[in-house]
């Protein structure tokens, strides 16, 4: 009866998996996340030695201010041949693309610690970018590849000062590395510097990449160079559009260079009252009560 008037639908969507439980998880039925639903986000492919180191972002538009790779030394990762290509991504985040209608091979695995110290090319720029480590890469978290933009994600750029400061303890070789890093500025925006990132971290007197408060940091600077930004002489065609402008046509003009692919996933943690964290699953042919419908919600009322 409730197809016959219209008021479920079928199709494929992705939703808010449960792996233990098998079912999608609904916001009552969370212990953290309610609210959260999956996103789309652009996964960046950056060649090295014939594969793709695939980066997870929102923020494809600051490719131009890249100027190094994050990986967690202490997680897994695997290589896997997706689409007939092969890929570098965190176990993790082979086991929920192949949840997503991926094909999805896996060659091999290992720890990040083993590509510390190696580099892979800006697909956009053609620059050598180090890999580096950080404990603040969530390997459950698209693909736990993150590239770096130390002047425009406070993230980046206290993971940076962890590292050059001795706060990180590493190899001498990849202080060295990460010592010759600068900072590069890609957005203009009035009320800071070239290094927006650099200016909400001491403002709030963040120390350290454990500091709770980057989120804040993060979200700020994010919304204001969304909203207020303008491209800098260094984002080739794109210099003078605002931040918001510029992000379409640059994700666009990276798909069709074959330099972008893309995953859903949640932007924030959700976990399941079970006690199980929750991923994004493709349903196919699933069935949802089509609460939207007008005519339904004003016969309810």
């Amino acid at each position: 009866r409730l197809r016959e008037r219209g008021y479920v639908v079928q199709g494929t969507h992705p939703v808010v998996w449960c792996e233990h439980d098998e079912s999608p998880t609904g916001d009552h039925d969370r212990l953290e996340g309610e609210g959260v639903a999956p996103e789309e986000f652009n996964l960046v492919k950056f060649p090295m030695d014939g594969r793709w180191l695939a980066a997870g972002t929102l923020r494809p538009e600051t490719i131009f201010g890249a100027t190094n790779v994050w990986l967690n030394p202490d997680k897994e990762y695997s290589e896997v041949r997706i689409n007939g290509q092969s890929w570098i991504i965190s176990s993790s985040a082979a086991k929920r693309l192949s949840q997503q209608l991926r094909s999805v091979e896996q060659v091999s695995s290992f720890k990040g610690s083993e590509l510390i110290g190696q580099s892979a090319k800006n697909p956009w720029t053609g620059a050598q970018l180090p890999i580096l480590p950080s404990s603040f890469v969530d390997t459950d978290l698209a693909t736990g590849v993150v590239y770096s933009v130390p002047a425009h994600a406070p993230y980046d750029y206290i993971g940076l000062v962890d590292i050059q400061s001795g706060r990180m303890k590493v190899s001498r070789e990849i202080k060295e590395i990460a010592d010759r890093i600068r900072p590069v500025s890609i957005i203009s925006i009035h009320g800071y510097s070239d290094f927006p990132a650099e200016d909400a971290v001491k403002r709030m007197g963040i120390k350290d990449s454990s500091d709770p408060k980057l989120e804040d940091a993060t979200n700020e600077v994010y919304k204001a160079e969304f909203h207020r930004g303008v491209m800098r002489e260094n984002c080739d065609a794109f210099r003078g559009l605002k931040v918001s402008e510029a992000k379409d046509a640059i994700i666009k003009q990276m798909k069709e260079k074959g330099w972008l692919d893309a995953m859903f996933e949640l932007p924030q943690r959700v976990v399941c009252k079970c006690g199980t964290r929750c991923f994004v699953k493709i349903l196919e042919n699933q069935w949802f009560l089509n609460y939207s419908d007008e005519g339904w919600k004003n016969r309810t009322k």
